[in-house]
């Protein structure tokens, strides 16, 4: 049994058999009482369904997306607006914060 097995296995359970989750449990039944939903409507109302379910996912897209731009963008005034990178002591050679002066 592989380490990810052990470790989603819940004890006492016969053969290891791995948990799973509330949604795991649930979506068998969310995808037949869906399918039963759709064959008993009529044309409109599965467009309308459809049409609703792209519109959700197409606007999660443009809000993720939106707050990523805007990350982006942020970032990007934080570049420009930065001080300039300043030297440090190990550009000079040593760790302490001494200059060392260089022999002529």
């Amino acid at each position: 049994m592989s380490q990810a097995t052990k470790e989603n296995s819940a004890p006492g359970r016969a053969g290891g058999q791995p948990r799973i989750s509330m949604v795991e449990w649930f979506l068998p039944f969310l995808v037949s009482w869906g399918a039963e939903f759709f064959f008993r409507v009529s044309i409109e109302a599965q467009i309308w369904v459809i049409n609703a379910v792209f519109a959700g996912s197409f606007f999660a897209y443009w809000v993720r997306r939106e707050s990523y731009l805007e990350k982006l963008y942020a970032a990007t005034l934080l570049e420009e607006n930065a001080p300039p990178p300043q030297p440090t002591p190990e550009a000079f050679g040593t760790t302490d914060g001494a200059v060392k002066r260089r022999k002529n």
